[in-house]
């Protein structure tokens, strides 16, 4: 069994999705990261086996579903789903949630964060490839449920 880490990272291209029916099951760590204006979905399991941690990320104007989690076993805690046309969560019973935006009782929209401009982490970055900071998606409130922005930028899958 594998295990994919994933940190920091900021998704925006509606990527096509591998499944690993089939195939050993891989554990995910997904933390400090954006999925935003995906085709589908922001954060998802993808029909994919095994377990799933999913912390302090945020799902922000995806045309599906912000968290959608029904196959894998995930524990999900201090996210942030916004804006998805689709819903901001769909579970199943097999999910642990806690902590997120969904679970405290406060609706988030495009007024709960300091820029919505999503023009500052699209562009190339700098030499580092790390993305310059900003104001994108950070929570007027100074709740801490989602990251900093300072990261890599990636563009594509959370999974291979």
């Amino acid at each position: 069994m594998g295990l994919h880490t994933f940190q920091r990272r900021w998704k925006r291209i509606q990527a096509r999705r591998r499944r690993r029916s089939g195939q050993d099951p891989a554990n995910h760590n997904v933390t400090n990261c954006i999925a935003f204006s995906n085709a589908a979905d922001g954060f998802l399991d993808n029909s994919q086996p095994g377990n799933f941690f999913l912390a302090r990320n945020t799902a922000w104007n995806n045309a599906g579903v912000g968290f959608k989690f029904a196959t894998a076993i995930a524990t999900l805690k201090n996210n942030i789903a916004a804006g998805n046309k689709g819903g901001e969560a769909s579970l199943s019973s097999s999910q642990t949630s806690s902590g997120n935006s969904w679970n405290i009782g406060e609706m988030w929209s495009n007024s709960s964060f300091k820029s919505v401009d999503s023009s500052t982490v699209t562009g190339a970055g700098g030499s580092s490839g790390k993305i310059v900071g900003s104001n994108f998606l950070l929570p007027i409130s100074g709740k801490q449920l989602a990251p900093p922005l300072t990261g890599q930028i990636a563009r594509g899958a959370l999974s291979d």
